[in-house]
């Protein structure tokens, strides 16, 4: 089996452990409109050769810190529309493959400095609509391959002046929707 997609099932509260025991080159996952509250490290635990996790339109809250520490060979990550208010800045430590990364309509308020700074693989990332009101230059300063930013319908006031110096592949950046951006964007 290289594939799991359980969807559209509001009676599914929870993601089961020890599918590496039975799904050991598992290559997606999927869990999408359901009402999963909570990642833990034990629902990703063993699946080395995931490339896609999506997790979009569940009712996630709470992500433990280590839950992706084994998806090294992810490149795919969606965790969209869903109530995540807090991220910890050590989540994606081992997603050194990530291209892409789905946040957007989250609840998210702030953002640790150094959250994405192992993703050196990073193309895009969707924060929009979320409740961000300011981000830094430490926030990308690794990102070298970022092409696309999505911060539409934030509550951004400010953007540190070199926040994009560190981006040379760097072609959208889409801000839309905020309460005020600085003068020299």
């Amino acid at each position: 089996v290289e594939q799991i997609k359980i969807e559209r099932n509001e009676n599914v509260k929870f993601l089961p452990i020890k599918v590496a025991e039975i799904f050991p080159n598992l290559l997606k996952y999927e869990a999408q409109r359901c009402s999963i509250s909570k990642i833990s490290k034990e629902n990703f635990r063993g699946l080395r050769k995931l490339d896609v996790i999506r997790l979009e339109s569940n009712q996630i809250e709470e992500i433990e810190e280590n839950s992706f520490d084994d998806q090294t060979e992810l490149n795919f990550l969606y965790l969209a529309w869903n109530k995540i208010k807090k991220l910890n800045e050590n989540l994606f430590r081992n997603l050194r493959k990530l291209e892409e990364l789905y946040l957007h309509r989250n609840q998210l308020t702030s953002l640790p400095p150094n959250i994405f700074a192992n993703l050196v693989e990073l193309n895009w990332i969707l924060l929009d609509d979320n409740q961000l009101t300011s981000l830094t230059e430490r926030h990308f300063r690794n990102n070298k391959k970022l092409e696309s930013i999505w911060l539409n319908g934030n509550k951004i006031n400010s953007l540190d002046a070199k926040m994009f110096d560190s981006m040379p592949n760097l072609r959208y950046v889409y801000l839309r929707w905020n309460e005020c951006i600085d003068e020299e964007y």
